[in-house]
């Protein structure tokens, strides 16, 4: 009975956190940006969900940040013991912000499952030291991962 409870949450909590997008962004140069928190009925998420509305071309979970940006920003990536399929993308967004707000000079991170029906799957925080913008992400139809979605750090969480 709890368990069915807390998957409901889950599942209703994912449908808010998907639908909150950032509102004219330019990703840029930027340190911040503005835009509704992704947050959800399960998880308090205060990051900018930047991949509720993907390019032309790209749909479901098999994209990624273009990899030449990602080398070049990627600060650290945390790993969390979760697996894909478990209505877990909330949660594995909820505590990437933490490996972001811990990391010096993070501004964004991108959120995925990888090595995907091996013993070794799980859930990856990617932080980078510059913002997220849905035009970086790219197919990544080879590798087998499942995006969660890029989240940019909010200008109000700046100022606070």
């Amino acid at each position: 009975m709890i368990a069915k409870t807390v998957l409901a949450g889950l599942a209703a909590g994912l449908v808010a956190f998907v639908a909150a997008a950032p509102t004219g962004t330019d990703a840029i140069g930027a340190t911040c940006t503005s835009g509704a928190a992704a947050s959800n009925p399960s998880f308090d998420i205060k990051y900018v969900n930047v991949s509720s509305v993907l390019p032309a071309g790209l749909s479901g979970r098999n994209y990624e940040p273009d990899r030449t940006w990602a080398a070049e920003h990627a600060l650290h990536t945390t790993y969390l013991g979760l697996t894909a399929g478990g209505g877990m993308d909330a949660y594995g967004a909820f505590k990437c912000q933490f490996a972001c707000n811990g990391e010096q000079g993070c501004l964004s991170y991108f959120g995925r499952y990888v090595q995907i029906g091996t013993s070794q799957e799980h859930f990856d925080c990617i932080t980078y030291d510059a913002l997220l913008d849905s035009s970086l992400f790219v197919e990544d139809s080879e590798s087998g991962n499942l995006a969660v979605g890029g989240f940019d750090k909010p200008c109000d969480a700046i100022k606070a």
